[in-house]
């Protein structure tokens, strides 16, 4: 099933099969600015390569009506698709190697696959006064940066073990304890208290 994902999505935005994949996904702004979503994308994959020694591509995952303004350089245009439009976030996220958000709940889902998640938070004081937060980002266990050059040293830093590690620790103290079979336990207690079973 993973693999016919995989291949799907591939196959859709002509994506080569060598390449890692990094899904850059972050939340809406009220004011339609585009200016927290100022990630450097040429010093995010010299240091992917670096760290990975793997070519990557840049998958850009943003609100419909924000997505149409991104302007992405012509010299990087081989390198970053806009999956926007795909309908399946969950299928997306699966494919990839890589998250970076900045307060988007989607950190928790991608969390669940153990693989690296990074937090840029490059208006986090605005964000904040303007919707605030349900964790402040120092309790959470993604490294955090507020500029691109914190976000490449984060990359370039990353101990993959510690990171697992201070994610596992993070579920223990919040009481996560998703198996897979969530939905199925909820419409079990559902039928039960319903009586029909």
């Amino acid at each position: 099933k993973q693999c016919e994902v995989s291949e799907k999505i591939r196959k859709k935005y002509s994506i080569d099969s060598s390449s890692r994949l990094v899904i850059y996904a972050p939340t809406f702004r009220e004011d339609h600015s585009m200016e927290s979503y100022n990630i450097d994308f040429s010093g995010l994959l010299a240091a992917l390569q670096e760290k990975y020694k793997a070519p990557w591509k840049i998958l850009l995952r943003f609100h419909p009506s924000m997505s149409e303004r991104m302007v992405i350089e012509k010299e990087l245009r081989e390198q970053i698709v806009d999956v926007s439009d795909y309908d399946d976030i969950y299928e997306i996220l699966s494919v990839s190697d890589l998250l970076i958000t900045d307060y988007s709940g989607i950190m928790f889902d991608f969390a669940s696959t153990r693989r690296p998640a990074f937090i840029y938070a490059a208006d986090e004081k605005d964000y904040v006064e303007e919707r605030g937060f349900y964790w402040k980002l120092d309790m959470l266990p993604f490294p955090v940066a507020y500029s691109n050059q914190e976000l490449m040293e984060n990359i370039r830093l990353l101990e993959e073990e510690k990171y697992v590690r201070n994610l596992e620790d993070f579920f223990s103290l919040n009481q996560v304890c998703d198996d897979g079979n969530a939905s199925a336990f909820v419409a079990e207690y559902i039928l039960k208290k319903a009586g029909c079973i």
